[in-house]
């Protein structure tokens, strides 16, 4: 009989309660140290995560923003100097093209393709 990671109320040293991304996040490293425990150093004999399943928890998509809160960010980089244009197009390009806001710096213009 396998017990479900999900059903149990995992709590901190604090004795608050965990999230889901919490649990899913330290799963994977208990389960691995306990493996190395029985595999390599040979101090128990079977892992207690054995009769667990790997807990699976539904993704929280992000909040995306409202029309009126982007409407006041693009209002604080309405001027034309270089800093609040560089602003104004860090919020525009993830919004416009997708983006991730993590990858965003990481673009750059070194070879623009020239258009007709």
């Amino acid at each position: 009989m396998k017990l479900a990671a999900g059903s149990w109320n995992c709590t901190s040293r604090t004795n608050k309660s965990l999230s889901h991304s919490c649990i899913a996040k330290k799963y994977p490293n208990l389960q691995q140290f306990w493996r190395w425990l029985g595999d390599v150093e040979e101090v128990v004999e079977l892992s207690p995560f054995c009769k667990i399943e790997v807990p699976h928890f539904p993704g929280k998509p992000p909040t995306a923003l409202r029309e009126n809160e982007l409407k006041v960010l693009l209002a604080a980089a309405k001027r034309k100097e270089f800093t609040e244009l560089r602003g104004r197009a860090d919020i525009l390009v993830p919004i416009d093209c997708g983006v991730r806001t993590g990858k965003l710096p990481l673009l750059s213009v070194a070879n623009p393709v020239e258009r007709d």
